[in-house]
C-alpha cells in the first residue's frame, strides 16, 4: 500500500478554524493500492520528517488565497482571505518533500504555493489586472470553462492532449514564474495553467482542478502522479 499525504485546508468555524479536505479529492486518490492521509496544519512541524519518510507522495490541494505577505507584496482588499500558518506549512513540506524527490502534485493553491516557494509571485486578483476575463470563480464553478494550450513533451501534453477543456475555479494565478520551473501549459491570455520542475524528482503543478472533472485526460493527470508514487521508495 502505498501512502499519499494531502495538505489540510483551512475554513473557519464557530469556535476555532476547521481543517478540511474536499471529498472530490479523496475519492480521486483513494483507488486500488493508494492511501490518502491528511497533513494537519500547524506552526510546529518538528513531526514532518518522520512523516515524510514514510509517505510516497504528496498532493498540495486547493483552497483560500496564498498571502501576499510570503512574496514580498502588501494584500489588495481582493487578496485578504488567506492563513499565514498554512503558507509557511506549505512551503516547509515543499521544501523537505523536495529533498527527499518525494513526487509532489500541486492543484490550484498547491501550484500557487509551488510557485511562491521558488521566489515567483502571483496575480491577486485576475479582473483588477491585465490578466483573462475568463479567470475568475463563478457560483457554477463547474461549468467555468476554457482551452488550454500544453508543451510538446511535457507531462500536460501527455495527460491532457495538445488543447484540452479545463475548468476555472480562481481567481490568483501565476504572475512571475519561479527560478528552476517550467511553464507547461497557457490559457490563451498567456496564463499559466500548468509547471514542472527543472530539478530531479517529479514535481507537477496545474492551476485548474482536474479532481471536479471528468474524463480520460483528468484521470491520466492522477495516474500519471501514481505511477511515480509506486516507484518512490522502491
Amino acid at each position: 500500500m502505498k501512502t499519499i499525504g494531502i495538505s489540510g485546508s483551512v475554513m473557519e468555524g464557530e469556535f476555532s478554524p476547521i481543517l478540511t479536505v474536499r471529498e472530490t479529492y479523496l475519492n480521486a486518490l483513494n483507488v486500488n493500492g493508494f492511501a490518502p492521509i491528511l497533513f494537519p496544519i500547524l506552526e510546529c512541524t518538528d513531526w514532518m520528517d518522520d512523516i515524510l519518510d514514510r509517505i510516497d507522495g504528496v498532493v498540495i490541494q486547493g483552497g483560500i488565497d496564498v498571502s501576499p505577505l510570503t512574496y514580498g507584496e502588501n494584500p489588495t482588499l481582493e487578496s485578504l482571505d488567506f492563513h499565514l500558518t498554512r503558507d509557511q506549512f506549505e512551503l516547509k513540506l515543499i521544501e523537505k518533500s523536495l529533498e527527499r524527490k518525494i513526487p509532489i502534485l500541486g492543484i490550484c493553491r498547491g501550484l500557487q504555493i509551488i510557485n511562491v516557494y521558488f521566489g515567483g509571485t502571483l496575480h491577486q486578483h485576475l479582473s483588477l489586472e491585465d490578466a483573462a476575463v475568463i479567470h475568475h470563480r463563478n457560483r457554477e464553478i463547474k461549468e467555468t470553462k476554457h482551452f488550454i494550450t500544453t508543451k510538446e513533451g511535457s507531462i500536460a501534453r501527455r495527460c491532457l492532449g495538445e488543447r484540452p477543456i479545463v475548468n476555472s475555479i480562481h481567481h490568483q494565478g501565476i504572475k512571475d514564474l519561479g527560478r528552476d520551473l517550467i511553464a507547461t501549459s497557457y490559457a490563451d491570455d498567456q496564463l499559466i495553467e500548468s509547471i514542472e520542475y527543472k530539478g530531479e524528482g517529479y514535481l507537477h503543478g496545474v492551476q485548474f482542478h482536474p479532481e471536479q472533472m471528468t474524463g480520460d485526460g483528468a484521470k491520466r493527470i492522477f495516474n500519471d502522479f501514481f505511477e511515480e508514487v509506486k516507484k518512490y521508495h522502491e
